[in-house]
């Protein structure tokens, strides 16, 4: 074997390893059972704040701004809420979606000429299930809910 070939042979060889740790180095890991638990109750606490100041909100001062923009609040946290349910390991998943498309509803289906009492209403009536839900799954999951909603 010449030097040539076997240079070029190890240069090749080289720029391969160099390029799969490339590949290696920026592929994230999956979440760990724990953090993904740890993710999920951060939500699950995030959504109960949301609906909390939702629900508080006081149609006699609340302005239609108002409403709107804690409603675009509480459909985040919801939404953000249903991401970590992909990466926990839970019985409670399929009762949280099921109890939770009453409550996406009621955010999508807001009637632009009701009274804002019968918004915040109808909205909070609609969490009510999932409420049951997600302190029952933050229970299975060890979750520490400051102030659930």
């Amino acid at each position: 074997m010449n030097l040539p070939t076997t240079l070029r042979r190890t240069a090749g060889l080289a720029a391969l390893v160099v390029a799969l740790a490339a590949c290696g180095a920026t592929a994230s890991p999956a979440p760990s059972q724990d953090d993904a638990e740890a993710a999920a109750c951060s939500a699950i606490q995030t959504w109960a704040d949301e609906m909390r100041t939702f629900a508080a909100l006081d149609p006699a001062t609340a302005s239609v701004e108002d409403v709107a923009a804690q409603r675009e609040a509480v459909a985040d946290a919801w939404d953000a809420f249903k991401a970590t349910l992909a990466t926990v390991d839970s019985a409670d998943k399929a009762a949280v979606e099921t109890a939770g498309a009453t409550l996406e509803a009621a955010l999508t289906d807001i009637p632009t000429d009701a009274p804002i009492a019968d918004v915040v209403g109808g909205i909070t009536a609609a969490a009510a299930p999932l409420k049951a839900v997600y302190q029952e799954m933050a229970d299975g999951l060890g979750c520490t809910l400051v102030a659930p909603f």
